[in-house]
């Protein structure tokens, strides 16, 4: 393992100095220029940018150029750059390449946007649905919810800084001013001396920095920026998106306590509550992560109170009817017809008392109607709450057989689906309480969990005493409580607490007793090493494990039977040495390393094009070898001998080393 670790620092050092080397040589002036018919297109205090040819690539694109060209405005400038190239995601300005003009100017280059800006859009009173604004908004918190897990403050976030394009994509720009907290993400990107210093004057108290009426109050006091400070700027363009005002115009309220109650067209009280969430004065009150707001806004856009809410009862009802109109409209015209004969009955009574035997039977089949409506809507709940617990929503079954349970309390279906709802989100004690006489076995395991759960404190043995109790059955609905439990520790624990649950969970669901792995977690990526256990067959304890970095994962000399459970992982190195056949429907990642020796897997299909450096096919039934020539990063290959055809091999890369075995 540690040879295979040393090979692994090896390449990606020999990576970075030809890197450095191209970088050495495009700074260098050529013959003809990359960069043609350059025209400018907008202008700030610190570059130039410009719309320009590459004639390298047969496309437009963006160019950046700084105007001040001191050695501090350089730095700045190429600090810049490499935190924008860091942040690779779908809705961040992505950075193509950064160099020297032939007047030494340094600059970079980037997507060329074809759209407007969210500041445009809004100034020009576009009109826009309110789903349509939300959905925008999602994605600009998708952005920062990214860039904050690599440890990245942007510390500038305004509608001018997102750009809208005119097929709906949404890119978050400029991160001239941001600031990185995290001491492992400094080391990645600012390797050079002057970039160091420099971070360390951006991140130094008492400057501030960013755009007046997106500044948390907090950085007017003391100019020390956080996460928070981030979301106060979200808080601040989620306002200007639903109540079209500028949070820079003077009659921007400044107090959280007005804020949202000036606009001119009345807002939700769910969209109110987030925004005032958001944007509360002190940061102690204000959502702690991004995905808070995010699951918030999501929660409404699906019919549901957000947390910032605290909605009531009645709240609850009236975004449950909106839910379930067709079936609630229901209930409601048939309480209106029993309302109507009540009344007929009284008005009736006092008239004619002769009939009053007549009448109450009236009532009494009224009566009956209501509670045939009531059980009507019952088991449409029963099965969407199902639905969920099976899916792996272990909230959403929660809230839904709660409305059951106030309905029914004495419905079995009702009493064991809530008490199974309540042990997923490891309510053992008052699913002990709802249980009783409804499932035995259940209701002892939950009696047990509760025991575990008041006297073994520590994570992750606690989880892995839970699991134990519940049992790994995977076709009943035991198996769904494990599933649900398992998934939610994976999504709220620390990585080294997730690989010490994920080998205990793969021993117990492959019913081993030991186990060879080497399961690592460093400089934001993992290692996981199950090699060398015939008997280890099933992976599916890791379907919710990612997504995930990994840039080992090796699973040769296994039984595995499925590698769909890893899809959402991001593989650099794959060892699937002398593996069964395996269904590689999903076999569409950009593995860089791919060691697929006595497997009897054919990958053929799958690697067109694709960005493989190594690769060794040795006694695999490989049926197209013309495959290979379509790899134009391959460095490496191994082949059984005679295997490859002649033609193949002259159209491989010229620098590709080929083993014979």
């Amino acid at each position: 393992m540690e040879s295979d670790k040393d090979n692994f620092t090896d390449f990606l050092q020999s990576q970075y100095k030809l890197v450095q080397d191209k970088i050495e040589t495009n700074d260098r002036p050529s013959e003809q220029k990359r960069y043609l018919d350059k025209t400018l297109i907008g202008e700030g205090a610190q570059k130039k940018i410009y719309q320009v040819y590459d004639t390298s690539c047969s496309r437009e694109i963006a160019l950046a150029v700084l105007k001040n060209n001191s050695q501090q405005a350089k730095a700045q400038f190429l600090r810049e750059a490499r935190i924008t190239a860091l942040l690779q995601h779908p809705n961040i300005m992505p950075i193509y390449e950064t160099g020297q003009d032939e007047l030494d100017q340094p600059y970079f280059t980037m997507k060329l946007g074809r759209g407007d800006t969210l500041q445009d859009i809004l100034v020009a009173k576009k009109k826009m649905p309110q789903q349509e604004l939300l959905s925008l908004f999602l994605k600009v918190c998708d952005a920062l919810i990214y860039a904050h897990s690599k440890g990245v403050l942007h510390r500038d976030l305004k509608p001018e800084n997102i750009y809208v394009g005119q097929f709906g994509e949404v890119l978050l720009c400029d991160w001239g001013l941001a600031n990185i907290v995290l001491e492992d993400c400094e080391e990645k990107i600012l390797d050079d001396q002057n970039l160091q210093d420099l971070n360390l004057r951006v991140s130094l108290k008492g400057v501030i920095k960013g755009t007046p009426g997106f500044i948390a109050p907090e950085i007017l006091k003391d100019a020390k920026y956080s996460f928070q400070s981030d979301i106060y700027a979200l808080g601040a363009i989620f306002y200007s998106l639903l109540t079209e005002k500028d949070p820079q115009d003077q009659e921007f309220p400044r107090s959280a306590k007005v804020l949202l109650d000036v606009e001119k067209k009345p807002l939700p009280a769910s969209l109110k509550a987030i925004g005032l969430k958001a944007l509360a004065e002190n940061k102690s009150e204000r959502y702690q992560r991004v995905e808070d707001m995010l699951i918030d806004i999501k929660s409404y856009l699906n019919g549901f109170a957000p947390k910032a809410e605290e909605a009531g009862t009645f709240t609850q009802i009236k975004l449950l009817y909106k839910r379930n109109k067709r079936v609630m409209n229901t209930a409601t015209f048939s309480l209106i017809i029993l309302s109507g004969l009540l009344i007929g009955f009284i008005h009736s009574l006092r008239q004619k008392e002769t009939h009053a035997l007549n009448l109450l039977n009236q009532l009494e089949e009224s009566d009956l109607k209501r509670k045939n409506a009531e059980a009507e809507l019952l088991p449409h709940y029963i099965e969407k709450a199902k639905s969920a617990f099976l899916e792996g929503q272990p909230e959403t079954a929660l809230t839904l057989t709660q409305v059951c349970f106030n309905f029914d309390k004495e419905n079995k279906k009702v009493r064991d689906l809530y008490g199974k709802a309540l042990m997923s989100m490891q309510k053992f004690t008052a699913a002990v309480d709802v249980l009783k006489g409804i499932n035995p076995e259940v209701y002892i395991i939950a009696k047990n969990c509760a025991q575990i759960k008041e006297h073994e404190n520590k994570k992750p043995k606690q989880t892995i005493a839970l699991l134990k109790a519940v049992g790994v059955e995977p076709e009943n609905d035991k198996g769904y409580i494990y599933r649900n439990i398992l998934y939610q520790e994976f999504a709220k624990s620390a990585p080294e607490s997730k690989l010490e649950l994920l080998r205990s969970v793969l021993m117990m669901r492959n019913n081993l007793s030991s186990m060879n792995s080497v399961l690592e977690y460093k400089d934001d990526a993992y290692t996981i090493d199950l090699s060398n256990n015939p008997d280890l067959e099933i992976l599916n304890v890791l379907a919710k494990f990612g997504p995930a970095v990994v840039k080992k994962f090796d699973l040769s000399h296994t039984n595995i039977k499925s590698i769909y459970p890893i899809k959402n992982f991001n593989i650099i190195k794959l060892n699937l040495r002398y593996t069964n056949k395996l269904p590689l429907g999903i076999f569409n990642h950009y593995y860089e390393h791919l060691d697929a020796e006595g497997s009897q897997n054919d990958f053929s299909p799958y690697l067109k094009n694709k960005p493989v450096q190594y690769l060794n096919i040795h006694q695999t039934p490989f049926s197209n070898y013309k495959v290979l020539t379509t790899l134009k990063k391959l460095q490496t290959l191994i082949v059984s001998k005679g295997k490859m055809p002649q033609s193949v091999r002259q159209k491989l890369p010229p620098n590709c080393t080929v083993i014979e075995k």
